[in-house]
């Protein structure tokens, strides 16, 4: 059996998307099903996509699925019927979106080149375990610094599910490049991560003071500089 390209597992993500994007209409709509949206007529030649509009394309999606959950909180908290098709599909987007696309092009693609490359090794392990092991990664700090190292290292929201800051501008908001979402620091004890990166790195002790709380579920600390630290 074949294995998917990145271009066909990248247009089955966006496909995927548009079906989603009407499931959430018609959620908040307060439709009782879901119906998958009509597909759009194939194209003789697939469209050139700049790198930008690739990027705020990805980023539309993500937001149609936040979408989706948002209304699903506020229908569970209102007691109020809720469809499970708009959830299944906005969980099926995230697993093709995650696991088949950006883990998988980070592992084919980004993670060799750094290895033969010999740079930020034990960062791309750690990420790499992460992959493997399933678990939960998120950032503390959503300033530019650590968002340009993020980026730098090719890292997406498939390798850090969740950042958190202090700034309520931020809040609701998305890491550039990466489409990491960002919290506020109350979110930390919701999210439960297993691995929380300091990226304000200067303030690892004010931050892991703050945060210690996360180890009460056997939670770590990640410091990316000035080398990788696992901290339990």
């Amino acid at each position: 059996m074949s294995t998917p390209s990145i271009e066909s597992t990248r247009r089955r993500f966006l496909g995927l998307a548009l079906g989603t994007g009407a499931a959430a209409g018609l959620l908040v709509s307060g439709s009782a099903s879901a119906v998958p949206a009509e597909p759009e007529p194939k194209k003789k030649e697939e469209e050139e996509v700049a790198p930008g509009e690739d990027l705020m394309r990805e980023h539309g999606v993500l937001k149609r699925v936040l979408l989706v959950y948002g209304e699903a909180i506020r229908r569970i908290d209102a007691r109020a019927d809720l469809p499970p098709e708009p959830i299944a599909d906005a969980a099926r987007i995230i697993h093709d979106f995650i696991e088949e696309y950006h883990e998988k092009l980070e592992e084919d693609q980004l993670f060799p080149r750094f290895r033969k490359a010999n740079r930020l090794v034990e960062l791309v392990d750690v990420l790499d375990q992460q992959h493997k092991a399933g678990r939960k990664v998120t950032a503390y700090g959503a300033a530019a610094k650590g968002n340009t190292f993020l980026n730098y290292c090719g890292t997406t929201a498939a390798d850090v599910v969740a950042s958190f800051d202090a700034n309520p501008a931020k809040q609701g908001k998305f890491l550039p490049g990466s489409h990491v979402p960002i919290f506020a620091p109350a979110a930390v004890a919701e999210i439960r991560p297993d691995d929380l990166v300091i990226m304000p790195w200067n303030l690892k002790d004010e931050i892991m003071g703050q945060t210690a709380f996360i180890r009460d579920w056997g939670g770590r600390f990640v410091i990316a500089s000035p080398e990788v630290q696992v901290l339990p």
